[in-house]
């Protein structure tokens, strides 16, 4: 009789706000490190994606460079002392680079500049200097077979009004017949 009434008789209220007291102070933990996790998850996933996207700016300055003169690539280039960035953002994902011609006073295109398209809450930089514009004497002379690349893909994390993240790339355009020295 006594093992009957054992088995009928339930939890209390007490046991069961134990039970769940218990229950939560392992569950929040679990649910704010699973959206840590997720919010990690996102920033690595935002930083490859902006490294693939200054990657592939490079990578088409380097092919540019191929197929049209350098001089038109150095034309793109700041004076040595600005800030100064193109914003490629608002470009069309082809765009093409046009060149007058001088002597039949004719426009045409000479190669395309080819793009993935950037995400809404993205921004394509690129500047385009001589490689040493960093020297800060009066009697600058920039060295115009090489020149400096810097890229910078700008982008906006989640509820952020402005761009606070940024990866940023550099590398060497050199005329054919000039190779860099380290």
């Amino acid at each position: 009789m006594e093992g009957a009434n054992l088995i009928n008789r339930g939890f209390s209220l007490i046991e069961i706000v134990i039970a769940s007291t218990i229950s939560v102070i392992l569950i929040v933990p679990l649910i704010l490190l699973y959206q840590q996790s997720l919010h990690e998850t996102q920033q690595s996933f935002d930083e490859i994606q902006a490294m693939l996207l200054a990657r592939e700016v490079i990578d088409e300055f380097h092919t540019l460079s191929q197929s049209v003169s350098f001089d038109s690539i150095s034309l793109l280039g700041s004076s040595p002392n600005s800030d100064n960035f193109i914003d490629l953002s608002q470009l069309p994902h082809t765009k093409p680079l046009i060149k007058n011609d001088h002597v039949s006073s004719h426009t045409r295109a000479l190669s395309t500049f080819n793009l993935s398209p950037l995400p809404a809450n993205y921004q394509r930089l690129v500047k385009v200097s001589p490689a040493n514009s960093s020297t800060s004497t009066k009697n600058y002379t920039p060295y115009m077979q090489l020149l400096s690349l810097e890229v910078i893909i700008r982008w906006k994390t989640l509820r952020a009004e402005n761009y606070n993240r940024d990866v940023r790339l550099q590398s060497l355009i050199a005329l054919d017949d000039v190779k860099p020295e380290f």
